[in-house]
């Protein structure tokens, strides 16, 4: 007899638990969470100011850019810039670097030398932060019109 009651005060509390456990997941995926607003340590204004190239410039490759960006765009000291055609395709792709301590939130100088492509004509040059969380609220880009020769 008092190995029954041994069992079932066992049972019962290997119900319990298993019915906390429970609640506690269901209670978890049913409340959705409020993802974190990232930190907006950068000003209004434009986070990418490009010393070397104006808007709808034409360039030719290879050609090296240079300016300024708030240092958390970078990763591992780099982020990337692609080069797309009047469509949007990507022709190219470099990587932006800083010679500078790029851990920071404050503007830093960065250069990047585009490769050469085949295509010619209009297209856009597009300056990505680096973010390798693949959190959307953490994506940003600053775009510059230009013409590939």
């Amino acid at each position: 007899m008092k190995h029954i009651k041994s069992i079932a005060i066992i049972i019962g509390l290997g119900v319990v638990i298993l019915g906390s456990v429970l609640l506690w997941k269901y209670r978890t995926e049913t409340i959705p969470s409020v993802p974190e607003t990232p930190q907006q340590n950068q000003s209004t204004t434009n986070p990418v100011t490009i010393d070397s190239l104006t808007s709808g410039q034409a360039i030719t490759l290879p050609m090296t850019v240079t300016g300024m960006v708030v240092g958390n765009w970078f990763f591992e000291g780099s982020f990337p810039v692609f080069m797309k055609d009047i469509n949007g395709n990507q022709i190219g792709v470099a990587l932006a670097h800083s010679s500078q301590d790029w851990m920071t939130t404050n503007s830093i100088p960065f250069s990047v030398t585009l490769p050469v492509t085949n295509y010619q004509g209009a297209g856009t040059l597009v300056f990505t932060k680096d973010n390798p969380s693949g959190e959307p609220q953490f994506d940003a880009s600053y775009s510059v019109p230009v013409v590939f020769q």
